[in-house]
């Protein structure tokens, strides 16, 4: 029940609080505007908890519009999870939020900033999984903002998903229904914008990523024969530049590639050579979602230094998935002729 789920998250703020503040208990007074008491360096800061399973920007406008004022203390937002954009927006507005499935507190009042860590809250083995679920979810959701960007309205389908994507038709239905539990899809189908585009930057960066000594030759790679074959493509923000995004440097930097398994990774590393990030001149990775390096799945037909070049949708992840300030600001001020399901529409 809803009661329950909010009782259960105002329990871990209490503890979160208590474990890196100081004392905290319930105000003794009957109506009493706050939900918590903290003694911080011997004066007490009254806290409002405002919980939700799923912290997205929607969700936030509806709890300043229900807010009836917090009485002069600090407001702390708590979730399961918490999405880049509300994160965001939290601290625009001068909140604090939590987030159990990570630890994250992030909580400010006068003459008072936190910005920590504590112990997650673990998730019951009745939970149902909700968000960006395994490769499944990454793929499901990837395919879902490049249809979008593409003005392509063809929903995606269980019953077609093995064809299409190589999923069974389960594993499809158990990650379209957790992406609808987390409200990053509509009942159609489309994506919850930008919320869906920032709950996947989250999961979207290899787990495996090898820096090389010496750059591949696309001609080594790239088959004039088989044009429909998962083959090398060219991401990161080179990528990004090509398709018009607001920064220098194209041609430059390390080439970052995405290659169709894992085996080709060693044989990589075995032909070009292993280095270190800083000196590498080129990186391979497998995408999350393969539909990345499928020319089937890629309306975006350019190429770059003789390597085919992702999708606009895949370069603004490769950004998003960096977390560094250069990549935010550019994916701020690029705003392409298609669908950016970066921004808010």
């Amino acid at each position: 029940a809803a009661s329950e789920v909010a009782n259960d998250l105002a329990e871990f703020a209490m503890a979160a609080l208590a474990e890196k503040l100081g004392p905290v208990s319930v105000p003794a007074e009957s109506g009493h505007p706050s939900d918590a008491v903290v003694e911080v360096d011997g004066r007490e800061l009254d806290v409002s908890f405002k919980t939700t399973t799923y912290a997205t920007v929607g969700r936030l406008e509806q709890m300043k519009r229900d807010d009836a004022g917090s009485g002069g203390g600090a407001v702390l937002v708590v979730a399961d999870r918490i999405n880049a954009p509300a994160r965001e927006a939290i601290e625009d507005i001068g909140w604090g939020h939590l987030e159990t499935s990570t630890g994250k507190l992030f909580l400010r009042a006068p003459g008072i900033r936190i910005d920590t860590t504590v112990s997650p809250l673990e998730a019951g083995p009745a939970n149902s999984p909700i968000g960006v679920i395994g490769r499944t979810g990454q793929v499901l959701a990837y395919e879902i903002l490049r249809r979008h960007y593409d003005g392509d309205p063809k929903p995606i389908l269980t019953s077609t998903s093995k064809e299409e994507f190589d999923l069974a038709r389960s594993s499809t239905s158990d990650a379209m229904r957790a992406l609808a539990a987390a409200d990053l899809v509509t009942s159609m189908g489309t994506p919850a914008l930008p919320d869906l585009f920032w709950e996947l930057a989250k999961v979207w960066a290899p787990a495996d990523r090898r820096w090389l000594a010496s750059a591949p030759d696309p001609k080594d790679w790239i088959s004039p024969a088989d044009t429909e074959a998962p083959t090398w493509y060219l991401g990161g923000t080179e990528a990004a530049i090509v398709h018009g995004a607001p920064a220098v440097g194209a041609g430059e930097g390390t080439v970052e590639l995405y290659v169709p398994g894992s085996v080709v990774l060693s044989t990589a590393t075995r032909r070009y050579g292993a280095a270190d990030p800083i000196s590498a001149v080129a990186s391979v990775a497998v995408p999350s979602a393969h539909q990345v390096i499928n020319p089937r799945h890629n309306s975006a037909k350019r190429h770059h230094r003789g390597w085919p070049v992702v999708h606009p949708v895949a370069a603004a992840l490769d950004l998003a998935a960096h977390g560094d300030a250069r990549s935010q600001q550019i994916l701020d001020e690029w705003h392409p002729q298609g669908q950016a399901v970066w921004h808010d529409h």
